[in-house]
Order: C-alpha cells, then sequence, then structure tokens
C-alpha cells in the first residue's frame, strides 16, 4: 500500500503533486489537510489537468490527499472549460458544521456551497 502526503512545490505556474512518502499516515494527512482547507475560503482558483477547477491550493491538496490522486498537475487560474469549482466533491470529506443563511446545518462549507 503506498503512503500519500500530497506535498506540491510551485514550479513556475505549476504546482506538481509529489505522491509515496514512506511512514507517512494518509488518513492523517488529509484529514489534517482537509481541515486546514476548509477554514480556508480565499478564492485563488487552480485548474487540474483533468479539467476540474479547484477553489484554492489547500481545496486541491485535500482533494488530491483524500481520494488518493495518482497523477494529477494544477496550473493557477480557473479552467476555461469548467471555471467554476466543484464543491461538490469535497462537500462530504471533512465533518465541519457551519449554518447557512437559510437556517440550515451543513456538514461542511463545501457542502454549503454545493448546495447552494
Amino acid at each position: 500500500m503506498s503512503m500519500l502526503a500530497c506535498l506540491c512545490s510551485a514550479r513556475g505556474q505549476d504546482i506538481q503533486f509529489h505522491k509515496r512518502l514512506p511512514g507517512v499516515d494518509r488518513q492523517y494527512i488529509s484529514t489534517d489537510l482537509c481541515l486546514s482547507a476548509a477554514k480556508n475560503l480565499t478564492y485563488e482558483p487552480l485548474c487540474g489537468s483533468d479539467g476540474q477547477t479547484f477553489h484554492n491550493p489547500q481545496a486541491f491538496r485535500c482533494y488530491a490527499a483524500f481520494f488518493e490522486v495518482r497523477q494529477l498537475s494544477v496550473r493557477y487560474g480557473a479552467c476555461v472549460d469548467r471555471p467554476e469549482p466543484s464543491h461538490c466533491a469535497l462537500a462530504f470529506v471533512i465533518w465541519r458544521r457551519v449554518c447557512g443563511q437559510d437556517n440550515r446545518t451543513y456538514s461542511s462549507v463545501w457542502e454549503l456551497m454545493c448546495e447552494a
């Protein structure tokens, strides 16, 4: 079983995903990354090589770690074909409840944005 740590490094306008960090618990890292991402609502879009726009680098790191993405690179800026981030992909990754203006409790800020 390969362990995934989702460390990203800036190289020009690209962020590359590095995998396989021996002895690192993927579940701990993805939870930690996703908690951090759930707190960061800064819009700094990244376009993935799969055509998906991510809300910011933290959301990308969370997605890559949680779903054990093997090969995915991103560049800064929204994707042309799908410029809106897909908040639904991360809606139930981390449970950090928030209250919406509609007075409903959502499992996370991503679920709230997914339902909007």
